[in-house]
């Protein structure tokens, strides 16, 4: 090995050490938190079917929404909501299916009125609940009781 490539190795090697020095120390100083922007994930559909009392389908017909935040420039999101809703209620299927765009409508107006930051400190439950009251008072037939993200993802 000639004397070039030992300082390069030794070089390499001492960055390595710096950045599991680093890594460690901000760890365990209590700065870094590992997975803090990740969220918890709602159940899926199958498990809610599989854990109702009442016989129940699922609503996924919103669809993955794409909207933005009101940042400066905004950021995109998508977010993929689904509900439950009672099998036998064909009526309340069909008030949900025929105001789907509206529904839509609501989350990405939602979105529109909060930056990131905002959103992130609201939590995703209150975001969930304030979206849900928005939903029901727009529904006649039936009430949504709960209210879920397959996707809740902000693009930066």
């Amino acid at each position: 090995m000639t004397k070039m490539q030992k300082t390069l190795v030794i070089f390499i090697v001492s960055l390595f050490i710096i950045f599991l020095i680093v890594t460690a120390i901000a760890l365990t100083s209590g700065k870094g938190v590992p997975a803090k922007n990740l969220r918890k994930t709602d159940p899926t559909p199958d498990k809610i079917l599989t854990n109702s009392d009442t016989p129940t389908k699922i609503y996924t017909g919103l669809g993955t929404i794409r909207c933005s935040t009101a940042d400066v420039p905004s950021i995109p999101m998508v977010i993929a909501p689904y509900f439950p809703y009672p099998a036998d209620d064909s009526a309340f299927f069909e008030e949900i299916s025929s105001k789907t765009r509206k529904l839509q409508q609501i989350i990405i107006q939602y979105i529109h009125n909060y930056t990131q930051d905002e959103l992130i400190q609201k939590s995703e439950h209150t975001i969930k609940s304030e979206i849900l009251t928005q939903f029901n008072s727009t529904l006649v037939m039936g009430q949504i009781s709960n209210l879920y993200f397959d996707e809740y993802i902000f693009f930066e």
